[in-house]
């Protein structure tokens, strides 16, 4: 089983990746699986240059257990709140793809799982030159698209599964994030709508977790609550299947 790396990719930035990122590793240690995650890249972080505090890369650190240090998680942390490329350009940090590459595919070799939570969109610019599909492609891994089911998530979902497909990247399935507040009929006929054109496996919808917190590292009742919504069994076996 060592070895397996899976991306953790979104149809826009706020969707949950962050969540299902987590609740992948979480699950998977609670399995007896070896898993920790990482996020290449993080913007928004607080902080001055070079003391950035990147929130989501914290929340991924104590899912994983707390095994890798915060440098190993956190790869390249970026103040402005804009995409990878522009936050990069604003700070005169240049991001190095070869160098987050090189440095997911080495956890690969000392872990069963490692879970990849993008930055943003799928089709986000991560440099001037490279989206961040296209990272995604480079590292030749299963990519797992999450979603919203808020008005727009059809389109949404729709557009990143093309795009996904068009650079022949191997697709685990996609899942949606109620993270809560309206529940209208976009949001309960998204999924059977976006089943209906994409020959993917839906793996479930993320239901609102009690008491979660990513910017306290407060977990709440992610393990219990998100069982109830999302196949995560069948997840992590697809994932084997596919990259094991």
């Amino acid at each position: 089983m060592r070895g397996m790396v899976v991306f953790v990719g979104g149809t826009d930035t706020g969707v949950g990746k962050t969540v299902v990122s987590a609740a992948i590793t979480a699950m998977a240690r609670r399995d007896g699986v070896d898993a920790v995650a990482v996020k290449p890249v993080e913007t928004g972080c607080p902080g001055r240059p070079g003391k950035r505090r990147p929130i989501d890369g914290r929340f991924l650190r104590l899912a994983g257990g707390s095994v890798l240090p915060e440098a190993s998680v956190s790869l390249v942390t970026l103040g402005p709140p804009a995409a990878p490329s522009v936050a990069a350009r604003v700070e005169k940090r240049p991001i190095r793809l070869l160098s987050l590459k090189k440095s997911v595919q080495e956890l690969g070799t000392r872990h069963d799982l490692v879970v990849v939570e993008g930055a943003g969109g799928l089709l986000v610019p991560m440099t001037s030159r490279t989206l961040q599909i296209d990272f995604v492609a480079s590292l030749g891994c299963p990519l797992l698209i999450v979603g919203r089911t808020a008005l727009g998530a059809v389109n949404e979902m729709l557009l990143s599964l093309e795009a996904a497909r068009a650079r022949k990247i191997p697709i685990v399935g996609w899942l949606l994030n109620r993270s809560g507040g309206r529940f209208g009929l976009a949001e309960r006929t998204a999924a059977s709508e976006i089943a209906r054109f994409a020959d993917e496996p839906f793996l479930g919808i993320l239901p609102p977790i009690r008491g979660l917190s990513v910017e306290r590292g407060e977990f709440g009742s992610l393990a219990d609550d998100a069982a109830r919504g999302v196949k995560w069994r069948t997840l992590l076996k697809r994932i084997e299947e596919m990259d094991g």
